[in-house]
């Protein structure tokens, strides 16, 4: 339904409700990533929910995928930096 700003408040709403599951904190964390790296970009935003799954409890897996992101959000803040400190030579 492309709903994603509501759907991004509603995740934000779970990460914040007392004795929620870890397992639905973590998902919706992620999909904070996501949204924040892609449907609404602010990677810092996206990188602080990536770091949020970098938890002693979480799985193999998903601190590999956390730490994945991670890396790619550093790397495209990285490139968005050196972009937006090139010179301007079109004017």
């Amino acid at each position: 339904m492309r709903r994603y700003e509501e759907a991004a408040s509603c995740w934000r709403q779970l990460i914040e409700v007392r004795g929620c599951p870890p397992n639905i904190v973590r998902e919706a964390t992620e999909a904070l990533a996501v949204h924040f790296e892609h449907r609404d970009p602010d990677l810092a935003a996206a990188k602080q929910f990536a770091l949020r799954g970098l938890t002693p409890q979480s799985t193999p897996r998903n601190q590999q995928a956390s730490q994945h992101r991670v890396a790619r959000l550093e790397r495209k803040m990285t490139a968005q930096i050196r972009a937006s400190s090139l010179p301007d030579f079109g004017s």
